[in-house]
């Protein structure tokens, strides 16, 4: 939490116009070519970042309040009309508070799937990967863009998962021919461990 904090207060940094500066001072200069690759791929990156960091703050706002579920409150003895009266109010309003929360929960729900969709099915080649090359790769930023691949992307398809798991959507998950595919992939990859002489995990077996 303290690095995506730390992330969006540099984030927050930068002008929210200077996209539009970097291309309005290129055309400015009479420039009729694309921009130069490493000026577009920047501009993509920022990009990236932004998708990243508003997915991740609907999945915290999507989790606070769906840990604040009202409490449905406990009845009272029955015994007097004015204590069953109390209790019906408090139910109302309980049953009030409820429909609410969940007509919220709902919509934050929502945010939350698209914006961590707009980080998986990334435009134009996927998150975190340059659509231009210069005559000479960068190997040490390719290398930092592969490790934030493999370090963000997984980490919200899980909490993709959650969200759908915890709203009870599941049929959101996988579809039966998804989820088909998906096992029988699964399937190939521990054969294909298996005959290496490894668990179907990938470890080493052990004696």
């Amino acid at each position: 939490m303290q690095k995506h904090d730390a992330a969006k207060a540099v984030f927050s940094k930068v002008p929210e116009d200077s996209m539009r500066e970097i291309y309005s001072q290129w055309s400015g200069v009479g420039q009729t070519t694309p921009l130069p690759a490493e000026d577009e791929n920047s501009i993509r990156e920022h990009l990236c970042i932004r998708a990243y960091l508003e997915a991740h703050e609907a999945f915290t706002d999507w989790f606070s309040h769906s840990s604040s579920a009202p409490q449905k409150p406990a009845p009272a003895p029955e015994a007097k009309f004015t204590e069953r009266v109390a209790n019906e109010m408090r139910e109302k309003e309980y049953q009030s508070s409820l429909s609410a929360w969940s007509g919220r929960l709902d919509v934050l729900t929502e945010d939350v799937k698209e914006r961590i969709y707009n980080v998986l099915l990334f435009v134009d080649g996927g998150w975190m990967i340059d659509n231009r090359q210069d005559s000479e790769e960068d190997s040490e930023r390719s290398h930092q863009m592969a490790a934030l691949r493999s370090l963000c992307l997984p980490r919200l398809s899980f909490l993709l998962l959650s969200v759908l798991q915890n709203s009870s959507r599941h049929q959101e998950v996988f579809s039966k021919e998804e989820l088909r595919r998906f096992l029988q992939k699964l399937r190939e990859s521990s054969l294909a461990l298996l005959d290496r002489g490894l668990d179907p995990l990938g470890y080493e077996l052990q004696p």
